[in-house]
């Protein structure tokens, strides 16, 4: 891990030393929206290195991607004669290996976002449960840190978990008291329900009031939020397997039942039509389904 994370410090300041300039000079102030981002999700990163860093990793998907898509091109276009073979494989290799940079640049850009939503999503999965937890705690008489201990333990729940953690830390290591603690993780969490949690966990200590009853109602609400989170996801997922099934599978069979049809007709030369289903199977096709496993994914409650 320690070598890992040396050659990807190294990878950044390479990046930096060769795009620092360019980057600051000319990109930077496009991308100002994905700066509080980096720093909510951790990122020790400027954003001037951030940058660099994804656009030398677009030059070298480009730098790869052009050639290997002019071989795999130009082979396809043999038939055609060399000369046609050669400047058809460098042109669509060149417009691969563009969008291909393009691609990796976007998904630099999307996942400080992509990273915060997923934060989101899950302790919104946990919460329900974890506050359960709480009130059933808080009601056998534990004290606030002794119930952050024990949920800091549960491995069920991954970031409630880990901000519990940091909560038993900032009270036992670094001497805050538990109040101070819980206002900390409150205003650095990205997560508003997260947030309005621990406020009103804060706010029911200050006045004395009975912790108990305050949790028990959030992990009511909180619960009922959630099972209609699953009401909502089943008929989404319904409704997208249909699609996928019509668009996806049923369009690409009839694709390429009609292409083979206008092959043997002889409307579309039979290299065009196997350069088209090869496009369609190896590339759109995988890349489609993929991209409904990710969306599938993104919607699915834990």
């Amino acid at each position: 891990m320690k070598n890992n994370s040396k050659y990807v410090k190294e990878y950044i300041r390479m990046s930096y030393k060769y795009l620092g300039k360019f980057v600051e000079d000319n990109i930077e102030s496009y991308f100002s929206d994905i700066h509080d981002d980096l720093k909510k999700i951790g990122f020790k990163l400027t954003l001037s290195e951030y940058l660099s860093m994804a656009l030398m990793t677009s030059l070298i998907v480009f730098v790869i991607q052009v050639p290997l898509l002019s071989i795999i091109f130009t082979i396809t276009f043999l038939s055609r004669g060399i000369g046609v073979a050669i400047v058809g494989g460098l042109l669509l290799g060149l417009i691969g290996g563009i969008i291909s940079g393009i691609l990796i640049f976007f998904l630099f850009y999307v996942y400080p976002r992509f990273v915060i939503d997923e934060y989101k999503k899950q302790i919104g999965n946990e919460l329900p449960f974890a506050t359960l937890y709480l009130a059933t705690m808080a009601g056998t008489g534990m004290t606030l840190l002794a119930m952050f201990k024990t949920l800091s333990k549960f491995k069920e729940f991954k970031i409630v978990s880990k901000e519990s953690y940091k909560i038993v830390e900032d009270t036992e290591i670094i001497g805050n008291n538990i109040i101070d603690a819980i206002s900390k993780i409150a205003n650095r969490t990205n997560s508003e329900q997260f947030k309005e949690l621990l406020w009103g966990i804060r706010s029911t200590i200050m006045v004395g009031g009975d912790l108990r009853s305050y949790l028990h109602e959030k992990s009511i609400s909180y619960m009922q939020d959630y099972k209609r989170n699953l009401s909502k996801f089943t008929q989404q997922l319904s409704l997208m397997i249909e699609i996928y099934i019509t668009l996806v599978i049923v369009g690409s069979i009839f694709f390429l039942i009609l292409t083979t049809i206008l092959a043997n007709i002889g409307t579309i030369s039979p290299s065009t039509i196997v350069l088209m289903q090869l496009i369609i199977v190896v590339l759109i096709f995988p890349l489609v389904s993929a991209g409904f496993i990710i969306l599938f994914k993104g919607m699915s409650p834990e």
